[in-house]
C-alpha cells in the first residue's frame, strides 16, 4: 500500500534550511572537484588517467547505489547524510595531510575519489528521497528548478573560486575549503527534523519490513509497472554513455588539444552553467503542466546534440573558447528542462516509502554502462581524437532518440498498463499514476 506523506510549512521550512546547508557543501565540493581534475590533467597530460579518475569516483557509486538505495529506505536518512558528509570531509583532510608531509601522490588522490564515490552512493538517494516527503507536492517542480538554478550558480562560482585560489595557494591548501563548507552544512542538519519512513510505518502497523532482496525486487517491480519507465531508463543509459566523453575529456581538450589554461577551462565551464541557470530559471517560471510534454523534451535532446556537434567542429584559432562556450551553453540550456520534468514525474509517481530503492535501481541501470563509457572516452580519444569522438557520439544519440520515439513506449511514460494508450499525434494526453 502507499504511505501518505503529510508535508507542511514546518517540513518545508526545515527542508529549506537543510537545502541551504547542502548548497554550501556542494560549493566546497565543486571547488575541490575542479582543483583535483585540473591537478590530474596537468600532472599526467593523459586522457586515460582522467578516465580512470572518473571510473574510481563514479564507478564505485554505481556499484553501491542499488544496495545503498534499499538501506536509505530502512535507515535514518538524516544519519546517512551526516555520516557520509563526515567521511568525505575526513577523506579530504587525509589528502591534505598527505601533501603536507610529502607523501601525497596520484594514487592517493584516486583513493580519495573512490571514498567520495562510495559515500555519494548513499548520499544521493537519501537527498532525492527527502525532497518529496518535506516539500509540498505543488512546490516540487519549482523546488527541482531551483535546485538546478542553485547548482548552476555553484558550478559557475566553484571553478572561479578554484582558479582564484590556485593563483595564490598550493593545491593542498585549496582543499581546506571542503572542510569549511562541511562544517557549514552539518550545523543546520543537526538542528532540523527529517521525517523517516519509520515515522510513516508507525501509522501503518500492517506494513512489515522485508528482506533486502525483496525490497530491491519491489523497486524493479515499480519500474516495470509504469508504462514507458523501463524504456526511458534504457534510453537514459545509452544517452549517459554517449555524453560521458564531455564530462571526462573537457579538461584534456582545453589543456592538451587546444593548449589552454585553467582560466580557459573555468570560462567554458561557466558558459555551460550559465545555460544551466537560464534553463532552470525558465522551468521555475513555467506554469504549465510539463510532466506530460515528452515530445518537448525529445526536441530539446536534439538541440543538445547540436551543441555536442559544435564542440566536434571547433577550430583551433582565436575563437576556439568562444565556440566551445557556445556549444556548452546550448547543452546547459536544455538539460534542466529534460531532467526537471523527469525528476518531478518520478517524485509524484513513485510511493515515498519506495523512492530510495527505485531511485537506486534507476540510477544503477541508467548509469550502468557509464564506467565503460569513461574507459572508452580515454581510449578512443587517444586513437581517433576527442573531436571525432564528440561527433560520433552526437550522431549516435540523434539516431537513438529518433528510433526510441517511434518504436518504443517511452512516449507513454506514466500511463497505467490498463489505460488505453492514445495514438501518436492525438490531442489526448496520458494520465500519470500517483501511487
Amino acid at each position: 500500500m502507499v504511505v501518505e506523506v503529510q508535508t507542511s510549512q514546518k517540513t518545508y521550512k526545515d527542508y529549506l534550511i537543510f537545502w541551504l546547508g547542502q548548497r554550501l557543501s556542494l560549493l566546497g565540493s565543486a571547488v575541490v572537484q575542479f582543483v583535483i581534475i585540473w591537478w590530474i590533467t596537468v600532472e599526467t597530460q593523459s586522457a586515460m588517467y582522467l578516465a580512470l579518475a572518473a571510473i574510481l569516483g563514479f564507478g564505485t557509486q554505481i556499484l553501491l547505489t542499488p544496495i545503498a538505495g534499499v538501506y536509505v529506505d530502512r535507515w535514518s536518512r538524516k544519519k546517512i547524510i551526516a555520516i557520509t558528509d563526515t567521511i568525505q570531509a575526513l577523506a579530504t583532510l587525509l589528502l591534505i595531510i598527505s601533501f603536507f608531509v610529502n607523501v601525497g601522490n596520484l594514487w592517493f588522490v584516486f583513493l580519495m575519489l573512490t571514498i567520495r564515490g562510495m559515500c555519494q552512493a548513499f548520499h544521493s538517494p537519501a537527498i532525492a528521497a527527502i525532497t518529496p516527503i518535506m516539500v509540498p507536492e505543488e512546490k516540487l517542480q519549482r523546488m527541482n528548478s531551483w535546485n538546478y538554478l542553485a547548482n548552476g550558480l555553484i558550478n559557475i562560482v566553484g571553478p572561479v573560486v578554484a582558479v582564484f585560489l590556485l593563483i595564490f595557494l598550493k593545491f593542498e591548501i585549496v582543499l581546506f575549503i571542503d572542510i569549511i563548507t562541511y562544517i557549514m552544512a552539518i550545523i543546520p542538519l543537526i538542528w532540523i527534523t527529517i521525517p523517516s519512513v519509520a515515522d510513516f510505518e508507525a501509522d501503518h502497523p500492517e506494513k512489515k519490513k522485508t528482506s533486502f532482496v525483496r525490497e530491491f525486487k519491489e523497486g524493479l517491480g515499480v519500474i516495470k509497472g509504469i508504462s514507458g519507465f523501463t524504456a526511458l531508463i534504457v534510453i537514459s543509459s545509452l544517452l549517459n554513455f554517449l555524453i560521458t566523453p564531455i564530462d571526462i575529456l573537457l579538461p584534456y581538450v582545453i589543456n592538451v588539444v587546444y593548449n589552454g589554461t585553467v582560466e580557459d577551462l573555468a570560462l567554458v565551464i561557466a558558459c555551460f552553467n550559465v545555460g544551466l541557470i537560464l534553463g532552470a530559471l525558465g522551468m521555475s517560471l513555467n506554469k504549465r503542466d510539463i510532466k506530460r510534454k515528452l515530445l518537448f523534451a525529445w526536441i530539446l535532446i536534439y538541440i543538445l546534440n547540436i551543441g555536442y556537434g559544435i564542440l566536434a567542429f571547433t577550430p583551433n584559432n582565436a575563437f576556439t573558447y568562444v565556440i566551445i562556450g557556445i556549444g556548452l551553453f546550448l547543452m546547459g540550456l536544455v538539460l534542466p528542462a529534460v531532467n526537471i520534468m523527469f525528476m518531478t514525474i518520478f517524485q509524484q509517481v513513485i510511493p515515498p516509502e519506495k523512492q530510495g530503492r527505485v531511485f537506486s535501481v534507476m540510477t544503477a541501470v541508467g548509469s550502468g554502462i557509464t564506467p565503460l563509457g569513461m574507459f572508452l572516452s580515454g581510449l578512443l580519444s587517444d586513437l581517433i581524437g576527442a573531436n571525432l569522438l564528440f561527433l560520433a557520439c552526437a550522431l549516435t544519440s540523434t539516431i537513438i532518440i529518433t528510433f526510441a520515439w517511434f518504436f518504443t513506449d517511452v512516449r507513454f511514460f506514466g500511463v497505467t498498463q490498463t489505460d488505453d494508450i492514445p495514438p501518436v499525434g492525438t490531442e489526448e494526453e496520458a494520465t500519470v499514476v500517483i501511487g
